[in-house]
């Protein structure tokens, strides 16, 4: 009997600290499964800050996109109207040019026409002073030769006169 109630303080005394142990492995489990719920809620608190720095980040990203886009189109359609107005502008001096050089052409076809009228008048101006030079010439050499016919008349009369004395 001292044996059998060895064996069971033994059993008991065994149970006992099998029932200790297992409290504080439970109590071990307990707490770590405690610290590991709070790891898990700090890193899902973690990752909803990342999830909402991400959206900011991403909310911020697309704003500067659109902000980017609305300049490039502001400056587009400003290049594109100061384009259009010089094209306007060149085109409106190509025209006066092109007045201008019309008028100009005007004026030369103007000039040429006078010009050649004046070479006309010219030339029959020549003509007519030739004419009348040659008529003067030939009036001359007449008068030429009737004034060599007088002088012959007076010396022959001179000398008839002479001998008449």
């Amino acid at each position: 009997r001292g044996e059998l109630e060895r064996i069971r303080r033994s059993h008991e005394k065994g149970a006992s600290e099998a029932e200790e142990e297992a409290a504080t492995a439970m109590s071990k489990a307990m707490e770590e499964a405690s610290l590991a719920r709070e790891q898990r809620r700090a890193a899902e608190t973690e990752v909803e800050a990342l999830k909402a720095s991400s959206s900011r980040v991403e909310h911020e990203h697309e704003r500067e996109k659109s902000a980017l886009a609305e300049a490039h189109s502001t400056a587009q359609a400003t290049l594109e109207a100061k384009l259009e107005s010089q094209r306007q502008d060149t085109e409106s001096q190509l025209k006066d040019l092109e007045s201008q050089c019309q008028a100009l052409q005007g004026q030369v076809e103007g000039a040429e026409s006078k010009l050649a009228a004046a070479e006309q008048r010219s030339s029959q101006r020549i003509s007519e002073l030739e004419a009348a030079v040659g008529e003067a010439e030939s009036q001359c050499k007449s008068l030429s030769v009737e004034l060599e016919a007088a002088r012959q008349e007076t010396a022959a009369a001179s000398a008839m006169a002479s001998d008449a004395e």
